[in-house]
């Protein structure tokens, strides 16, 4: 089955890529949509001669060149019915948590995670820290209004989001 969750066409889950910047390549376990449109791709490396596996990090689409076919296919993800979208306000139905979808997340086992952050500022008048949930878990409290094209005033047309 062909992989249900393309970001950049150039870089899939399950491929080796290669952070253009720095270098650092790895197996791609994840892509992470972010509100504010900044795609980010998780590499894995592999385990150095000690079997020690390295922490994975994390890169803009932009940065990524696909270095090989990597390990293969993403399992199919299974979303739900109704899925959630940025900018929805859901509520965890496991630990009661809720706020506004900031992030979603593919992983290339299948997993769809959503990171929720609070609308609550902390003891200290600082935003709440981020949670991370299940997708099947999130109850969609309020859709997100959907963004109007906003006029720029060149000649060019305005890009489309995917």
């Amino acid at each position: 089955m062909a992989n249900p969750y393309r970001g950049d066409k150039t870089v899939r889950l399950g491929d080796e890529a290669r952070d253009t910047v720095t270098g650092f390549r790895g197996i791609v376990t994840a892509h992470t949509r972010w509100l504010n449109n900044c795609d980010r791709y998780t590499l894995q490396p592999a385990a150095d001669k000690r079997s020690k596996v390295p922490n994975s990090e994390s890169f803009d689409a932009p940065n990524l060149e696909r270095v090989n076919g990597g390990v293969g296919e993403a399992i199919a993800v299974i979303r739900p019915k109704d899925p959630v979208d940025l900018a929805d306000e859901v509520k965890d139905r496991l630990t009661g948590a809720s706020g506004i979808v900031v992030a979603h997340t593919i992983w290339l086992n299948g997993c769809s995670r959503l990171m929720i952050q609070p609308k609550a500022l902390d003891a200290e008048g600082r935003p709440a820290a981020l949670v991370t949930v299940d997708e099947k878990d999130a109850r969609i409290i309020k859709r997100a209004k959907p963004v109007a094209q906003v006029k720029t005033g060149g000649p060019r047309p305005s890009p489309r989001m995917p």
